[in-house]
C-alpha cells in the first residue's frame, strides 16, 4: 500500500464518521460558581432549588427544625432564615407545574410540604396518610407528584403518587411498592416518559447503581426489570434529568482513592464520561446538588463550611456541532489563532490488539493506549483536532514514523 492510497482511506474513513455524526449527543459546560455567605445558616447539609430568578436553600439545623431562606440571584441579596417547622428527615424540593414545594418528616414522621412562591412561604400542610413514610426525593410526573420513601420497619422502597387539589392540597392516590429494593443507601426518583417515572439506586454495601422504570398507572407484577448503570459507584450525588428523558446526569464518587466528586451523563440507561471530574466542586466534603427550574436553565450547587452556600450553573450543548452553535455566525471570522480547538493526542490509541515483531513484548494497554474512545466517539464528544500517525505495516517490514515505545497499530483501523 503507498502513501497516496493510505491519504485517500484516511481521508474517507473520516468523511464517513463526520457524515454518520448523531444529533442526540449531549455536552454539559460548567459556569464559575459564586459564593453566597450567610452568617447565621448553619448550612453544611443544604438542599438548593431555583424558582423565579431566586434560590432557595433549605437545611436541618440542629435543635431547630428546617430552616429555609432566598437568595435573589437579580440582587444578590439573602433573606434571613427562618424556621418553618420541625424535622424528622433532610428536606427535599420538588418542582410541580410552575411552582416548588419542600417536603420533609417532621417529628411524628408525617410528610409535609410548604408552598414557596415569589420569595414567599406558605403555610405547612401534612400529606395525610403519610405517616412513617421516610421521604428520599419527589419529582413531578405527567402533573403528579411522584414522592419516593422508605417504610422504616421494612426498609423497601415505595413510591407515594399524589394530585393536587384546589381545595384541599396535595391528595394520595397510591402507595406503589417496589419488590426486591431493601436496605437502601440511596435513591432518585426522576421524571421519565409517557407516565414512567424512572427509579436509581444504590444498596448499602454494594458498589453498583441501578435503575427501573415505572408506569404509574400500572402496578408491577413481580420484580421490575433491573439495569446496572454502573459498578464504580461509591456515594451517589444527585441525578437530574436533563431534556429528554433517555438522559440524566448523575453526580457520584467514584470507588478510587482520589475522593474527587465526577458526573456523567446516562444515555439511554448506559453511563458515559465515568472519568470526568466535576469542575469547581470537585474537593467538596459536601455532596453538590443539581436542580432544574422551570425555564429548563440548571443550577448546580451546595451547601458548605464557614457558613457559605456555592450556587453554580450548567449550560447543555451538543458536541457534535459546537462550532456551529458557538462560533457561528456570530463569530465566523474567526481564524485559528483566535480560538481553542479541542484535540486528541494519538487519536487512534483507543485499540489495542496487535503489536509488530520485536517489540511485541514491551507493548500493552499502560503503555500504549491514549484514548478510551474511538474516532467516531471522539468526534461526538467534540474533538475537532486529531494527532493521527500514518504507516504502512506488513508482515515482512515496518515504515514510517512509528517507533518503539511511542507509537504502534491499533486495531484495524491502521492508525498509529
Amino acid at each position: 500500500m503507498n502513501w497516496s492510497t493510505m491519504k485517500k482511506q484516511f481521508l474517507g474513513i473520516c468523511l464517513f464518521l463526520l457524515s454518520a455524526l448523531s444529533g442526540t449527543a449531549q455536552g454539559v459546560f460548567f459556569k464559575a460558581p459564586i459564593q453566597i455567605t450567610d452568617p447565621a445558616a448553619d448550612n453544611h447539609s443544604a438542599r438548593i432549588a431555583v424558582q423565579d430568578q431566586k434560590a432557595c436553600f433549605a437545611w436541618e439545623e440542629e435543635n431547630k427544625g428546617v430552616q429555609f431562606t432566598w437568595y435573589d440571584l437579580g440582587t444578590q441579596t439573602m433573606q434571613a432564615p427562618s424556621l418553618i417547622g420541625q424535622l424528622g428527615s433532610r428536606p427535599v424540593f420538588c418542582h410541580s407545574g410552575r411552582k416548588l414545594y419542600l417536603l420533609w418528616n417532621d417529628q411524628q414522621g408525617n410528610i409535609q410540604y410548604v408552598l414557596l412562591t415569589g420569595g414567599q412561604v406558605g403555610k405547612p400542610a401534612v400529606l395525610a396518610n403519610s405517616q412513617s413514610f421516610q421521604i428520599l426525593s419527589a419529582a413531578e410526573v405527567e402533573d403528579r407528584m411522584v414522592i419516593c420513601v422508605t417504610n422504616p420497619d421494612k426498609r423497601n422502597v415505595t413510591l407515594l403518587v399524589a394530585h393536587e387539589d384546589a381545595e384541599k392540597g396535595f391528595v394520595l392516590d397510591k402507595n406503589i411498592e417496589v419488590p426486591k429494593l431493601k436496605n437502601i443507601e440511596y435513591c432518585s426518583a426522576v421524571t421519565g416518559a409517557s407516565g414512567t417515572v424512572k427509579l436509581f439506586w444504590k444498596e448499602q454495601k454494594r458498589k453498583s447503581l441501578l435503575s427501573a422504570s415505572f408506569k404509574l398507572d400500572e402496578k408491577p407484577a413481580g420484580s421490575p426489570s433491573i439495569s446496572t448503570i454502573s459498578t464504580e459507584v461509591f456515594q451517589v450525588a444527585g441525578i437530574a434529568p436533563l431534556n429528554d428523558s433517555d438522559h440524566q446526569l448523575m453526580l457520584w464518587k467514584r470507588n478510587d482513592k482520589e475522593n474527587k466528586w465526577y458526573y456523567g451523563l446516562i444515555r439511554q440507561g448506559a453511563l458515559a464520561d465515568e472519568h470526568a471530574v466535576l469542575p469547581y466542586f470537585e474537593n467538596n466534603v459536601v455532596a453538590p446538588v443539581i436542580d432544574k427550574d422551570d425555564n429548563g436553565n440548571f443550577f448546580i450547587g451546595t451547601g458548605g463550611l464557614n457558613k457559605q452556600f456555592t450556587l453554580g450553573s450548567i449550560v447543555l450543548y451538543n458536541p457534535t456541532h459546537w462550532i456551529t452553535d458557538f462560533l457561528l455566525p456570530q463569530k465566523g471570522n474567526l481564524t485559528l489563532k483566535d480560538i481553542v480547538i479541542p484535540g486528541s493526542h494519538d487519536a487512534g490509541m483507543s485499540i489495542l490488539n496487535a503489536a509488530g515483531g520485536k517489540d511485541m513484548g514491551i507493548i500493552n494497554e499502560c503503555n500504549t493506549l491514549t484514548q478510551i474512545k474511538n474516532i467516531d466517539g471522539q468526534l461526538q464528544s467534540g474533538i475537532r483536532m486529531f494527532d493521527l500517525r500514518l504507516a504502512d505495516h506488513s508482515f515482512e517490514h515496518q515504515r514510517g514514523i512509528c517507533t518503539s515505545g511511542e507509537d504502534h497499530q491499533v486495531g484495524t483501523q491502521r492508525y498509529c
